[in-house]
């Protein structure tokens, strides 16, 4: 069996000296400089590539788009005293039940997600999208038009991406 042989210890005993010459003062530890504040801790004015206001060309302002193409505007209305609402249903059944490249399921998928979100559409939304359907339907468009209308109305509508990306879709397969 082992058995640790015990060990002495021996107190040792230190010296100080009460000599203010022989021990040096201590030296206040200096305050570090202030932290630059972040870009994101306000409202940003300014983004990090952005020119300065006075470098934007005139009809710019800090409060306009950063994009230098300017968004498609909105067609005239081509509706004159029909009700969109009445007019967005069939327009969409025409749209979907012509010959098309796309299969009869998705064009099903599609057509059902363009009917459920009706409810939901703005009334110049509605409008719009009835515009560009009479158009095409009329024979003032063909079908590449009536896609870019489309497109420029996702483009400015805010929410619509989802429901009229199945409107531009059927455009498209359009034969």
């Amino acid at each position: 069996m082992y058995q640790p042989t015990p060990q002495t210890t021996t107190p040792t005993t230190t010296t100080t000296t009460t000599s203010s010459q022989s021990q040096p003062l201590p030296t206040p530890i200096p305050t570090p400089p202030p932290r630059p504040s972040s870009h994101q801790s306000g409202p940003i004015a300014h983004h990090w590539n952005d020119l300065p206001p006075s470098l934007l060309p005139k009809p710019y302002s800090a409060s306009a788009s950063r994009s230098t193409s300017p968004l498609p505007q909105p067609p005239p209305p081509l509706l004159s005293s029909s009700d969109p609402e009445t007019l967005l249903e069939p327009l969409i059944e025409k749209l979907f039940s012509a010959q098309s490249t796309i299969p009869d399921a998705q064009r099903r998928q599609l057509k059902e997600k363009v009917l459920k979100a009706a409810p939901g559409m703005s009334v110049g939304q509605r409008g719009e999208v009835v515009g560009i359907l009479l158009r095409w339907d009329g024979g003032g468009g063909g079908k590449k038009e009536a896609r870019e209308a489309v497109v420029g109305f996702m483009v400015r509508e805010r929410g619509v991406a989802g429901w009229a990306m199945c409107i531009r879709r059927g455009f498209e397969g359009l034969v």
